[in-house]
């Protein structure tokens, strides 16, 4: 999850380790992002481009991904196909008293994990 003007807050149910890595995941991700924009326009892959790196992938001998073990197809391909729309942006939108709700569970959590 990403807070404006606040900075990234990530979790799991298995472990602190493995939240541990979605931040890093989205550290990556954020900084391949800028690079990239630096560079040039930044576009989304289309459903035929994403199914050919999928195929590439296992033909090179990593495992399938869960989207082709699932049979995904077509726009569903795309990972959060609807993150930039128009209509969503992205966000999500919660009023103050459920933003404190929320952080007091996500501290509650992460106390009985440690």
């Amino acid at each position: 999850m990403i807070l404006a003007n606040h900075g990234t807050v990530s979790w799991d149910t298995q472990s602190v380790e493995r939240a541990f890595w979605y931040t890093e995941i989205l550290e990556a991700y954020c900084r391949i992002l800028l690079i990239a924009k630096q560079v040039g326009a930044v576009g989304r892959l289309s459903a035929e481009k994403v199914h050919e790196l999928l195929e590439l992938r296992t033909a090179i001998g990593f495992p399938p991904d869960r989207r082709q073990t699932e049979g995904v197809k077509g726009e569903a391909l795309l990972t959060n196909a609807g993150f930039a729309s128009e209509a969503n942006r992205g966000y999500v939108h919660l009023h103050p008293d459920q933003l404190d709700n929320l952080a007091e569970r996500i501290a509650d959590k992460i106390g009985t994990r440690v």
